[in-house]
């Protein structure tokens, strides 16, 4: 089943669960799935949530999982602007490794054709690189992604699609 990551580690002190943003702790709270946190393999020190399962679950922090963005934070999805943007969120994920696809924040579900940042409501710059052939909206793809093996930008279905997030956060 689908699983998020929640933003919380217990990887300074085993069993005691904080948050990555604001390293308060996690409240006792939190609904965890039955028999979890157990830190199987004595390495599961990430928090995710298990959409199907309605609980959380601690696992590896390696683990491959989807990301949502937090609204107090002021996150949103990824919005390229420029190639420099561009360059330095491909070295990133690089670094992380793991993934090859991010969701980005841009759609044309409104009108076909026009693609819109969610967040800034801009139009996607022309200078943003798509991959060759793209967008070519095969089977209803209205959103946006980020090929970092490909360096380049294609659409993707906006709804069961196997990207990984990357999430902006201004700086304060």
């Amino acid at each position: 089943s689908e699983a998020f990551a929640m933003g919380g580690n217990d990887i300074e002190l085993e069993g005691q669960w904080v948050y990555y943003h604001s390293k308060t702790p996690v409240p006792s709270s939190v609904t965890w799935l039955p028999g979890e946190p157990n830190n199987s393999g004595q390495n599961e020190d990430c928090m995710t949530f298990r959409m199907s399962k309605d609980g959380l679950n601690d696992v590896p922090c390696n683990t491959p999982v989807k990301f949502l963005c937090e609204v107090p934070l002021r996150g949103y999805l990824l919005e390229l602007d420029d190639d420099a943007e561009r360059d330095f969120t491909l070295e990133f994920a690089k670094r992380i490794g793991g993934a090859t696809l991010f969701a980005m924040g841009g759609n044309d579900i409104k009108l076909e054709g026009q693609w819109v940042y969610t967040h800034s409501k801009k139009l996607v710059p022309s200078s943003v690189t798509w991959l060759p052939g793209e967008p070519n909206n095969s089977g209803g793809e209205d959103c946006m992604a980020f090929w970092i093996d490909m360096n380049g930008i294609n659409d993707i279905r906006c709804y069961n699609n196997p990207a990984k997030y990357i999430c902006e956060i201004p700086l304060r």
